[in-house]
């Protein structure tokens, strides 16, 4: 069985496997002499089964085909979420780029030359990326003879953006669409956070920009899903800080938990089915009498799964766990 998606996978490849929201990312990370050389208007995402699922295990990526200087080539945008840097990265990209290779390999016509696959890794924890940022550094060469030795040994440098030290007007840049803005800011800045609403106000206009757009509804849903999966904060303190942004932040704080209460449904409520009904049930009604807390406590299997069915239809809480 593959592992669950984690919430901040699916944030990432929710938002950056879209090209309008991958063009500002990849423009920022990539060096100017090159992004001048790209050809932005050929960007299309290509399908993930070129990296096999070790890599979604460990990490959220995307892949996107493109014109470089009038030749196809490879982007791979890949976010290391662990909460300590990999300092084997280098040689687990390279193994990722070979898989691709080979894929494709298997796909093109003989002789066909292979796209340069070009690594952007998006790295964001307390201490930032302090390991291993080249291939070379992994190797036990002879010091003073690396140049010997270069022509006959792989090496080469992913190019790590290092969101730790990114300062805020950073998540600010000009470069990032509305949406991809307030998603890094959620990776970066209030995944982890003690103070969620404080960042929320830091980065109000962020959130504001998203509802600007004509599904901004929806793509506001989606980050209140992802906040209120991957935080501790209580539902009931962050509502208010989305409703002062109007109606339609009150819709998207609405359909964001439905959102929620749907994966939960989903995903079957196997991780302690009771415990994520309770959650769900707060989602979207508050808190719960303290009758409706026992029921749930000594509820059997099939209680449960019938009130989990009612919660993304139920207008009330009686209606859960009274319906028939």
């Amino acid at each position: 069985m593959p592992p669950p998606v984690q919430p901040h996978d699916r944030l990432f490849r929710a938002v950056f496997s879209e090209p309008e929201h991958a063009v500002g990312l990849l423009r920022a990370a990539l060096p100017p002499g090159l992004t001048q050389q790209i050809d932005w208007a050929t960007l299309a995402p290509l399908r993930s089964s070129l990296v096999d699922s070790a890599l979604h295990a460990r990490y959220a990526d995307v892949l996107f085909s493109v014109q470089l200087a009038g030749r196809p080539a490879i982007l791979h945008l890949l976010v290391e979420h662990q909460s300590k840097p990999d300092r084997r990265m280098p040689l687990r990209i390279l193994g990722y780029m070979l898989r691709i290779w080979e894929e494709l390999g298997r796909e093109s016509p003989e002789g066909q030359m292979l796209p340069a696959v070009i690594p952007i890794v998006c790295h964001h924890s307390k201490t930032g990326w302090r390991v291993a940022r080249a291939l070379r550094e992994l190797l036990a060469l002879p010091r003073g003879e690396l140049s010997e030795l270069e022509p006959h040994v792989p090496s080469f440098e992913p190019i790590i953006v290092d969101l730790s030290e990114a300062a805020d007007d950073a998540l600010r840049a000009e470069l990032l669409s509305a949406l991809g803005r307030a998603a890094l800011v959620c990776l970066t800045r209030v995944r982890g956070s003690k103070d969620v609403l404080g960042v929320l106000w830091r980065f109000r206009d962020a959130f504001t920009a998203v509802l600007e757009a004509p599904t901004g509804v929806g793509a506001l849903a989606l980050i209140v899903s992802y906040i209120l999966q991957a935080t501790e904060a209580p539902p009931e303190r962050l509502r208010p800080f989305f409703d002062q942004l109007g109606d339609r932040a009150k819709e998207a704080f609405m359909t964001g938990a439905e959102i929620l209460i749907e994966q939960g449904r989903a995903e079957g409520l196997a991780k302690g089915k009771a415990e994520l009904l309770l959650r769900l049930l707060r989602l979207k009604y508050g808190d719960l009498p303290e009758g409706q807390l026992a029921r749930l406590r000594g509820a059997t299997n099939d209680e449960l799964d019938r009130w989990a069915e009612r919660v993304m239809t139920a207008a009330t809480l009686d209606e859960v766990f009274e319906g028939r």
